[in-house]
Order: structure tokens, then sequence, then C-alpha cells
């Protein structure tokens, strides 16, 4: 029996079974030869949980690092199986969906990566340490600069980034939970230590939106300032929607992707804004081996996915933010990113 199995050797899924290589025996699974031959130090199987069912006998803990339109089923398929699953996949549903599906003693920890993840985490602690009420969080994936005329970079997934600004963002208002048009409305925002940018609403809260009885709760997304004026100008001229023959939008996909640079920026400001403020602040810079995205991304799942076979207790639906409410687990995940060189500062 191996202690971990990854699901997806996709980019962020190859970085979690190097990670996890570290931590004990580690088994990576994808039907893509290429990707498999990218890692080495762990047992690979090409296939799919459906293709190769002995795979969910053959570890304690599952991270699942799929895109969001095939990962619910393999989610589905491990916890009927009664398996212990991190998840750092995203898809659109509100990941509550399996919460009734969780068997006794299994456990799923859904949206387990950076923003949303790790600024669950945060506002966690904010909320459970301070009884914050009002808590914002300003998340942003930068290019080291930025380059025209995009003036950003694809740092995960080009099909993520432009869902960004289609889909509506939910955040809480005087405690009433609204939606709204994500380019509807811009911000600046100063990030300490780095340059003026500006930020839309974004749908990151996910589980936050029904964990946290606060009276306002938003997630900001971060570009550099000029970018968001691009992409309403192409949102409003139809070049993000799909359509059946010829598809606007898989052509700005494709030019997009060619644009990408290891080289990135991470920011993670995540802030009660009561009367006493208090903030949690992240940097983190990658570098020619590994982007910053994929560090954080990847490390906070394979961290958390640690901490379930050393707390065998856990159990059950259990969102990010839980791991914010003890502070001794978020301390531990919080140092081990600091050990690989993320900044993390609390005041």
């Amino acid at each position: 029996m191996r202690d971990y199995a990854v699901i997806g050797g996709g980019h962020i899924g190859r970085e979690i079974a190097r990670f996890l290589s570290n931590k004990g025996s580690c088994m990576l699974v994808d039907p893509d030869r290429r990707a498999l031959d990218q890692v080495s130090s762990v047992e690979k199987i090409k296939g799919t949980v459906e293709t190769n069912p002995e795979i969910l006998s053959s570890s304690n803990v599952f991270v699942v690092a799929l895109p969001g339109k095939i990962a619910k089923n393999t989610v589905a398929r491990l916890l009927k199986d009664g398996k212990r699953v991190v998840d750092v996949s995203f898809y659109q549903e509100n990941p509550f969906i399996f919460q009734a599906s969780v068997p006794p003693n299994s456990v799923y920890i859904p949206d387990c990566g950076f923003a949303p993840g790790l600024s669950n985490i945060m506002a966690g602690y904010l909320f459970t340490r301070f009884d914050a009420k009002k808590i914002g969080i300003y998340v942003g994936g930068l290019p080291s600069e930025p380059r025209k005329p995009f003036l950003h970079s694809v740092t995960w997934s080009v099909e993520g980034l432009i869902d960004e600004y289609i889909r509506p963002a939910t955040l809480i208002k005087n405690g009433i939970t609204v939606e709204t048009d994500p380019l509807e409305k811009t911000f600046n925002y100063q990030p300490r230590g780095l340059m003026k940018l500006e930020g839309f609403y974004s749908d990151g809260l996910r589980t936050l939106l029904s964990t946290l009885p606060v009276q306002d709760l938003f997630e900001i997304t971060l570009r550099y300032k000029g970018h968001l004026k691009n992409m309403k100008f192409l949102k409003e001229m139809g070049y993000f929607k799909e359509e059946n023959e010829m598809s606007p939008r898989k052509v700005t996909e494709r030019i997009f992707s060619q644009f990408n640079d290891t080289h990135d920026i991470s920011i993670l400001d995540v802030v009660s804004l009561d009367r006493k403020e208090h903030r949690i602040e992240l940097r983190d810079y990658g570098d020619d081996n590994l982007t910053s995205m994929a560090r954080l991304t990847g490390h906070t799942a394979a961290i958390t996915a640690t901490l379930l076979t050393e707390y065998p207790e856990i159990r059950g639906f259990v969102p990010p933010e839980e791991f914010g409410r003890d502070e001794k687990k978020m301390n531990r995940i919080l140092n081990e990113l600091r050990q690989e060189g993320v900044k993390i500062e609390m005041t």
C-alpha cells in the first residue's frame, strides 16, 4: 500500500507528485505517457481510475489534479469507494454537492490549491482568531513584467483564465450573498512592496460563502494596469464566446497560451476590514524551474495530503478553511511553504 496517489499528470499534478515522493511512496496516474515521463522517483500508471480500477486499492491518500470537467466523476468514484481525497481541481458547481456522498470513514477536501485553498485557510484563521466580520481577499498570479499587448501571462490554465472574466462573481455584501459581472467594476490596489495594480471581483470564495457567517466577504483578483480594459473589450466583442462551428473563444485561448513565463509573481493578501485591521500577506516568485503558481497550488495540496496521514481522525467533508480554524495545522502548512522560500507575514 502506497502512501499517496496523484490522479492527473498535468503541470500541477506532476509538482504534487514530486513533492510527495519526498514524503513517502507515491504513484502518479495519467493517460498521457509524455506527462508521466516528465517525473522520476514515483511509480507511474498510464490510464485513469476508470480504466485501472486496481488504483482504488493502491494508496492511503488520493490527490486529484484534473481539469474540472472530468474531475467530478473521478472524485465521485473515489468517494464511493471510501477513499481519503484532497482535490485541487476547480469545477463550476459548489463543492458542497459532494458533502452528502462522503462516507463516514473517508474524507474529502475540495478546492485545496492556492486560491481557493490557501486563501480559505487564511480567511478561516482571521475569522476564528479575531472574530473578523469583514474579510477581503486580494490575489494575483502575474508575470514578473507586463508583456504588451496582453499585459499578463498564463500561469495556470488558459481556460480558467478566460472563465474568470465571464463567470459571475459571488460575494457577501451587508450580510447578503450577491452576484455581479466580474468586469463591471474595477479597483485599484497596491500590495505592500509592489507597484499599484488593478483588480476585479472574481468567483473564488466557494465554500467560504457557506461556512463563514460574516457581514462582508469578497475576492478581488489582481492584474497589471491596462489588462482589464483589454479583457472587457474582447468580452464585449464576443471573443470569449463558445460557438459550434467556429469558436472565437478557441482562437482566443490559442493566442493567450503563447504568453507564458515561469518567472511569475504570486500575491495573496487576506485582510480583516473591521475596526482593527489584521493582515496575512504572501509573496512568492517563480524561477527557471518552477512557476510560483505551481508551487503554491501544488504544495498546498501536497502538504494537506501529508496532514491526512498524520491526523487519521480527520473525517468527512472538510473545506480548506477548517485548517485555518486549527492554528497548529495552519502553521504547519504555512511553515512548510516558508521553507520553500515563500514569504508570509502576519500583522
